[in-house]
């Protein structure tokens, strides 16, 4: 991040695609996009995971099923409050499956030409 705030020092848009990882602070990425937000405009396109949705959603019929589930539950609650977070402060999030990751992206960017918003 540190490079790119030198080598693109004109407002531009940034296309970043991760994977949101999973932590009790405050991630990185939230920090690293607070600081490109305030010169670029800032697309985070997030991989989603259908399994740990698929997890949370599961009727549990053991012990153990019931705690997997449990955790996959606090796994996206945290990663909802932590895509909010980055909204709140200007970015523009896709959520997508690493199947449509460059349809999302592309048709994101076309979108952001189409509004003007650059």
């Amino acid at each position: 991040m540190a490079r790119l705030k030198t080598a693109q020092r004109r407002r531009g848009l940034i296309v970043w695609i991760t994977e949101l990882v999973d932590s009790v602070g405050k991630p990185e990425l939230v920090v690293a996009a607070a600081e490109l937000v305030r010169r670029h405009l800032v697309v985070l396109v997030l991989l989603k995971h259908p399994e740990l949705e698929e997890l949370a959603a599961r009727e549990p019929k053991t012990k153990e099923e019931m705690f997997h589930s449990a955790a996959a539950q606090e796994m996206l609650e945290r990663r909802r409050e932590t895509v909010a977070q980055l909204e709140r402060q200007g970015v523009l999030i896709v959520e997508t499956t690493a199947a449509e990751v460059g349809i999302k992206a592309v048709s994101k960017y076309l979108e952001v030409k189409a509004e003007g918003l650059l």
